[in-house]
């Protein structure tokens, strides 16, 4: 299990010694540990990217001695690469894939940065920015996903029966409220900024979910699913997508 977590190598080098470890103390009891092991799997979503080990210690040295990093980013959102200077804050690791929050020099303000695309991150001999660890978290809840920043909305979806037995165990946010409903579906409603992870969030569950408010997140989502219409439309295939 340790093995398929570290996904992304960054701990194979000292991770041996702990499996032994893990392998005595379960041999020490009932059952033999690689029957154990055999047949419990953990199955990790097919969706990380690959972070450089070199990278990850930089900026987790950086991290822990309180320095500022200097890197090059890759912004794929926008397609273009900058230079930044930030003081880190806080690494995450959100749907298999490491964040680095930190307070981005150049944007004066907190920002979070994907550490796959960071190229060649050098820590600096200038003493970090400081921030609250509490306020960092607050300004972080007002997002959804990696996304925050900009005007906070409340997002109210309406999930029916299906999709229910499935998202009433589900945490999409921190601070989520769930409404059972009469017919056996549920009412969710949570603080969102940017509606870029949640629409694709959306998408996943299909016709079983409805987004009821806000207007502008509606729209994003019928944007969404026009733009995929006339994709697979366009392509030759109406006449197989026709019922």
């Amino acid at each position: 299990m340790l093995r398929e977590i570290d996904s992304g190598g960054l701990l194979t080098p000292h991770i041996q010694p702990l499996l032994e470890r893990i392998r005595t103390l379960m041999g020490s009891g009932h059952g033999d540990a690689e029957q154990v092991a055999a047949r419990v799997k953990l199955i990790n979503a097919n969706q990380h990217r690959t972070t450089d080990p070199v990278a990850f210690e930089v900026v987790g040295n950086s991290l822990m001695l309180r320095k500022r990093l200097r890197f090059s980013y890759e912004g794929r959102h926008r397609n273009e690469v900058t230079q930044r200077i930030v003081s880190p804050q806080r690494l995450s690791y959100y749907r298999e894939n490491w964040y680095l929050d930190a307070w981005c020099h150049d944007k004066n303000a907190l920002r979070k940065f994907a550490l796959d695309a960071m190229n060649q991150p050098v820590m600096t001999e200038e003493t970090a920015h400081e921030l609250s660890l509490d306020l960092v978290n607050r300004t972080l809840a007002e997002g959804y996903g990696v996304y925050f920043g900009g005007q906070t909305q409340t997002a109210r979806l309406r999930f029916n029966v299906t999709a229910a037995r499935w998202v009433r165990h589900e945490r999409w946010h921190p601070e989520q409220a769930m409404t059972e409903l009469a017919d056996g579906g549920i009412e969710m409603s949570f603080p969102y900024s940017d509606s870029t992870e949640l629409v694709m969030d959306v998408l996943r569950h299909g016709d079983n979910v409805e987004i009821l408010e806000p207007p502008a997140l509606r729209q994003a989502l019928i944007e969404r699913v026009a733009a995929m219409q006339k994709l697979y439309f366009s392509s030759g295939l109406s006449t197989r997508l026709t019922p």
